[in-house]
């Protein structure tokens, strides 16, 4: 009676772990998506960084020209209320807008009350700097673009051959011990179905470890599962990547990652 229990348990334990890694599919899939949003963020952000910081020095050094061509100063229309809202969007006060310009700050508060108008060459700085500010904006523009592309554009078609991991688990993530062999469940998609050579992990900046892969699941979902032990305690992420045959010779395919910890 015993030993039927325990493979009854045990086969509810394998159905279970089954439906969970088909479940975990398409998480692993929005996982994807928004790593790659977040890295392209990143890059549109630090450029806009670069290019801030670069402009915020050249103009605490007198050096950024704000100049605008007779055209684009002729075409102008700054009334009191664009003067203001320009100075709000810029986040500066009407002192540092009397400084740019080159008047008064009587003066520049008379622009946004209406009593005068500014002339065709304070009208040029404006234009400038309503140039610069529309920097950050496009800037902004293009990062927003980037992260709805990226959150609802389909995944780049496999191409013929090719293997992709879409996310990694493991059934014993509170259970991991120092020395003790884990279970590792790999999920990926494949054209076809290429040999898998090997499952390489790094943890804590150990690595890579390389273990010849002999359990594959081509079926729905699609599997990998290899078994690891890590030697140091802690947290710490564990990243994944496979080498498989394509035209013949060994490729390696993405990285996934996943956070584990590893008990004494």
């Amino acid at each position: 009676m015993g030993e039927a229990e325990g493979i009854v348990k045990s086969e509810i334990v394998r159905l279970a772990g089954r439906e969970i890694r088909k479940s975990s599919v398409p998480l692993g899939r929005d996982v994807w998506f928004l790593k790659s949003a977040v890295s392209q963020l990143r890059k549109a952000v630090l450029t806009l960084q670069r290019i801030t910081a670069s402009q915020q020095k050249e103009l605490e050094k007198g050096r950024t020209p704000l100049e605008a061509t007779p055209e684009e100063v002729k075409e102008s229309r700054f009334s009191p209320r664009l003067i203001g809202s320009l100075r709000r969007h810029l986040g500066i006060t009407q002192k540092a807008l009397a400084i740019l310009t080159g008047v008064t700050v009587g003066a520049a508060r008379l622009w946004e009350k209406g009593k005068f108008k500014p002339k065709d060459e304070k009208k040029a700085v404006m234009v400038a700097l309503r140039k610069q500010s529309l920097i950050g904006v496009l800037m902004g523009v293009v990062i927003i673009l980037i992260v709805s592309s990226c959150a609802t554009a389909p995944v780049k078609p496999l191409a013929s051959g090719e293997l992709r991991l879409l996310s990694m688990a493991t059934p014993q993530r509170l259970e991991i011990k120092v020395n003790v062999p884990f279970e590792v469940n790999i999920n990926f998609e494949a054209d076809g179905e290429p040999e898998i050579r090997n499952a390489c992990f790094y943890w804590a900046g150990d690595g890579p470890h390389c273990f010849k892969v002999t359990d594959v699941n081509y079926g729905s979902p699609k599997t990998i599962n290899v078994k690891l032990a890590v030697t140091r305690p802690g947290s710490c992420t564990l990243d994944s990547y496979v080498v498989y045959t394509r035209e013949g010779k060994g490729r390696p395919t993405n990285v996934v990652s996943f956070n584990i910890k590893v008990l004494q």
